[in-house]
């Protein structure tokens, strides 16, 4: 019997919230850049300025990016018989197959639960990549966790360790036995 695709969505909620307060800093930007760097009189206006036009700018990306995930598509994570599609994390790596996969673990010590998939060829997963960027998240993620894949639990609708029981059943059946 084939294992039916199972989508697990995420908390939108959480999502807009976040980008609704990203998006609050980034107006405090534009607050500062406009009009309180000439009226202030501790620092010079252009470097209130600079200031204020970093912020605009990280803080306008990140709620973009929040806004998109709350108001778009609420799947967050999509297992197939094949392997999972992570839409949680930025990294978009596609299709993660079962076959590809050494152990999946959980890691609670960090803020927020992650599960982290440990590659049989980590290095492998950078050919995914479609960009710099994306390949340096990679790097990141190998330096953090030993592994370039992790699924982050927080915004998704199922308690880690349900998700790390169900990843762990439908990795079972393909795992080599050493």
């Amino acid at each position: 019997m084939e294992n039916p695709r199972i989508e697990i969505r995420i908390h939108q909620k959480k999502y807009l919230l976040r980008g609704g307060m990203f998006a609050l800093l980034a107006l405090a930007g534009v607050w500062l850049l406009l009009s309180y760097a000439h009226q202030q009189t501790w620092l010079t206006p252009w470097v209130v300025q600079v200031i204020a036009g970093v912020m605009v700018f990280i803080f306008g990306v990140l709620a973009t990016n929040d806004l998109q995930k709350g108001l778009g598509d609420p799947i967050g994570l999509v297992i197939t018989p094949e392997g999972f599609i992570d839409h949680v994390g930025n990294l978009g790596l596609g299709l993660v197959r079962w076959k590809e996969i050494r152990q999946i673990r959980m890691d609670a010590a960090r803020s927020g639960s992650h599960i982290l998939i440990e590659l049989i060829k980590p290095d492998q997963i950078n050919k995914k990549s479609r960009n710099p960027l994306q390949q340096n998240l990679l790097q990141t993620n190998l330096k953090l966790y030993g592994t370039p894949v992790v699924i982050a639990t927080d915004h998704l609708m199922m308690a880690p360790a349900d998700l790390l029981r169900l990843l762990e059943e439908r990795h079972q059946p393909t795992r080599k036995r050493t």
